[in-house]
């Protein structure tokens, strides 16, 4: 109801394109209108900590939520690539595959509404790919994993994601 989303309002920093740059426009949000949440995950032990948060989240506003995996294949050194490294790396996808699989399926029994994606490439450009192309109203990232944010960091996706993402970030 509008009393509901009255409660739930919050104010989100929208990065936006202008003539003259960058600029940075404080926009008032309906927290009750998040229909779709994604999540994006690591797939380490800490990451059901986040997705159980999500769960709530979308309980509590009956959103959809998708979780996202990001595979970044190793970067390989010198002239390995062979059939052994490509063994290797599909031995590899194939074991991230499955945690999504099982993690999204500890999800579905706890909350229906959700979904799993795998996608390969930059973290920071997929993220925010996906939540354009999925039409999400909220990302919820976990950034208090140290091993999380600093894998973000090195590569500069979080900026990335902070300043192209299509709708509030929730960390």
């Amino acid at each position: 109801s509008d009393e509901d989303n009255l409660r739930f309002r919050m104010t989100f920093r929208k990065h936006h394109e202008t003539a003259n740059g960058r600029g940075v426009e404080l926009v008032d949000w309906p927290f009750g209108a998040v229909r779709r949440i994604l999540v994006p995950t690591d797939l380490t032990s800490d990451s059901p900590e986040t997705v159980r948060c999500a769960i709530h989240l979308g309980q509590d506003l009956g959103s959809r939520i998708t979780l996202l995996h990001v595979y970044e294949p190793p970067i390989a050194l010198g002239n390995t690539i062979g059939d052994r490294t490509t063994i290797g790396l599909l031995k590899d996808h194939r074991q991230v595959e499955e945690a999504l699989k099982a993690l999204g399926a500890s999800v579905r029994a706890a909350y229906p509404n959700c979904e799993w994606i795998l996608r390969s490439g930059d973290s920071g450009l997929t993220i925010v790919e996906v939540a354009c192309e999925l039409g999400v109203d909220l990302i919820l990232i976990s950034s208090h994993h140290r091993h999380w944010i600093d894998r973000y960091r090195q590569t500069n996706n979080i900026a990335h994601i902070l300043h192209h993402a299509p709708c509030p970030i929730l960390t």
